[in-house]
């Protein structure tokens, strides 16, 4: 895990893995809530009405609803090295291919929140390809922070 960066103090892997662990429930928890609770003959609009949640209602709070993007977009300053952590370091993912991977995912998301506030019609085939696109983003980000607390145990 790289956590220098040129603007900022170095972060301690404690810190930075404290911010994937609020990516990983504020994200990963909930982009793929709705639909991993789906029966095996869930109809389409059933699955749907599950994709749009997961997608449109990422977060939800007294602050009000976030899509999934937004989430993404408000921790990417943070794992990227371009804002400061609490304590004023830096961390910067982006030359881990893991995370790299998932940024490339999170704009297969932001395709299909597009697809959907405009209405757009989906297929059986769209609907089901989002859920797997929702299910990869969960599955990535517990990885990414789950290989990053392995390496903070064995660096």
């Amino acid at each position: 895990m790289e956590t220098k960066n040129a603007k900022g103090p170095t972060a301690s892997p404690s810190e930075a893995l404290l911010v994937l662990a609020r990516l990983r429930h504020d994200l990963a928890k909930y982009i793929y809530f709705s639909s991993r609770w789906l029966g095996p003959d869930a109809g389409t609009d059933e699955r749907l009405c599950s994709l749009r949640e997961d997608l449109l209602e990422t977060r939800r709070g007294p602050e009000g609803v976030e899509d999934g993007w937004t989430v993404w977009e408000g921790y990417l300053p943070l794992l990227t090295g371009r804002a400061e952590l609490s304590s004023g370091s830096r961390v910067d993912l982006s030359h881990n291919a893991e995370f790299s991977d998932l940024q490339q995912t999170m704009l297969r998301v932001k395709t299909l929140i597009e697809a959907l506030r405009s209405g757009q019609p989906m297929t059986e085939h769209d609907v089901n390809e989002g859920i797997d696109v929702c299910k990869s983003v969960s599955e990535a980000v517990r990885a990414l922070h789950e290989s990053l607390v392995e390496g903070a145990d064995h660096g």
